[in-house]
């Protein structure tokens, strides 16, 4: 669900750097499922399906146990927001 998306540990000049844990969305790929769900380039994904993730394993293991979609807890600026992606 989330190909299209490059992952990674949250770069040390992010603003997010040090106050939260997650993952930073690195770069995106056009037309991917994970844009076209919304999904944007220094996004942080703290929590999948519920799911607190703070490193690649998290994410791939509780993306890996969601056959029908995900749904992504993302802090973007100052907000955050929920994103499904199927």
């Amino acid at each position: 669900q989330l190909s299209g998306a490059t992952l990674g540990s949250i770069e040390p000049t992010h603003r997010q750097a040090g106050k939260t844990d997650g993952v930073e969305v690195i770069d995106i790929e056009r037309g991917s499922a994970a844009a076209m769900a919304g999904l944007r380039k220094g996004d942080i994904i703290v929590s999948i399906n519920r799911q607190p993730v703070k490193s690649i394993e998290d994410v791939k293991r509780a993306a890996k146990n969601s056959e029908r979609g995900i749904l992504l807890n993302i802090l973007r600026g100052d907000g955050a927001l929920f994103l499904i992606i199927r």
